[in-house]
């Protein structure tokens, strides 16, 4: 999913004109014009797939693309409409960056649909502290390549 996300921003900052025309154009009833940018939401389900397989992501397959799509394309149209930001010189790593957000937030709200209450600030922030202590530690019983 990540090497999807660069390569999606990549094309986008290094297309700008294609990427204009592709996705970021109102709909004209050319159906040629409207298969290459759905082909765009198929391609990011594929990237998405193996998350879904694995069960770090649940949820809509078609829904979880389109989010994924939409924090992509967000990417890609605030580089181009402003440059003058104070974008980092690493464009890979913000894409990696923007994909992880993107895919880490899915994988939790996911989990947190469904009955009762959504948890609070205080219960968020503590939980998170406790996920990531135990994310940085590597379980000895999965053996040498857990963190892989």
């Amino acid at each position: 999913m990540r090497r999807h996300g660069a390569a999606f921003v990549r094309f986008g900052l290094e297309h700008p004109v294609q990427y204009r025309l592709l996705m970021m154009r109102p709909r004209s009833g050319e159906e040629a014009e409207w298969s290459a940018a759905d082909a765009c939401l198929d391609w990011v389900g594929e990237a998405i797939r193996p998350c879904l397989e694995a069960g770090v992501l649940v949820g809509d397959p078609t829904r979880l693309a389109l989010q994924m799509l939409a924090a992509l394309h967000g990417l890609v149209a605030l580089y181009l409409a402003r440059p003058d930001y104070p974008w980092p010189d690493d464009v890979e790593t913000m894409a990696d960056e923007v994909t992880r957000m993107a895919g880490l937030g899915s994988a939790l709200a996911g989990r947190l649909r469904g009955p009762g209450p959504a948890p609070t600030t205080g219960a968020f922030t503590a939980a998170f502290d406790a996920l990531a202590d135990r994310l940085r530690r590597p379980d000895p019983a999965a053996g040498p390549d857990a963190r892989g």
